[in-house]
């Protein structure tokens, strides 16, 4: 009877034996296999940052291959010529005419380039006007005006740039480098104090 259970308790501690060393073999490959999950991870968090860099350098070297040439262009002697031809296809008497047809620039210039450009006036006594207020006073208080002052007057705002900008801009503007040509300050001296009324 004795040995009967003494063979019952060698099989259950051998069956819990068992049991014991399935349950660390498999927390062992459980561990195992996080571990290998995580090199994965890493190796394809490795990989990725390699190709981005890898294209992030091709790109560096593409655009500043372009950047290059584009510098290079800005003292080519053809595209400087280009330029100044373009320049050149309009005279002085096409900016009078197109300013003696255009009455409201005048207005325009006092109402809105005033407020957000430099102005210095000089007058015929020698003194200068700089504030807009004071620009504008004078301007209104002008009982007449020469022609040749109205052109001044007409021309002294952002539309004087217009074909130069516009010839600028087909010569270097270059949208795959985010290239632009713009005026980000003017200042006009509109001088009537001289023999003649000039515009600077």
């Amino acid at each position: 009877m004795i040995d009967g259970l003494d063979l019952l308790l060698q099989e259950a501690e051998q069956s819990k034996a068992e049991r014991n060393e399935a349950a660390r073999r498999r927390d062992k490959e459980a561990r195992a296999s996080a571990v290998r999950a995580l090199q994965r991870e890493q190796l394809q968090s490795s990989a990725l940052k390699l190709a981005a860099d890898a294209a992030s350098s091709t790109r560096a070297k593409k655009y500043s291959r372009k950047l290059r040439s584009f510098l290079e262009l800005l003292l080519e002697a053809p595209s400087l010529e280009s330029l100044q031809t373009d320049l050149q296809k309009h005279s002085y008497a096409d900016f009078e005419a197109y300013y003696g047809s255009k009455p409201e620039l005048s207005t325009y210039t006092i109402d809105c380039e005033l407020k957000r450009m430099d102005y210095c006036v000089k007058l015929p006594d020698g003194s200068s006007l700089l504030s807009a207020s004071d620009i504008k006073h004078f301007y209104l208080s002008q009982n007449a005006r020469s022609s040749a002052e109205e052109l001044v007057w007409r021309a002294a705002n952002q539309s004087l740039f217009a074909d130069v900008l516009a010839a600028v801009q087909v010569c270097w503007m270059d949208p795959s480098l985010s290239i632009a040509v713009s005026a980000s300050r003017c200042a006009f001296e509109l001088d009537l104090g001289g023999a003649a009324p000039s515009l600077r």
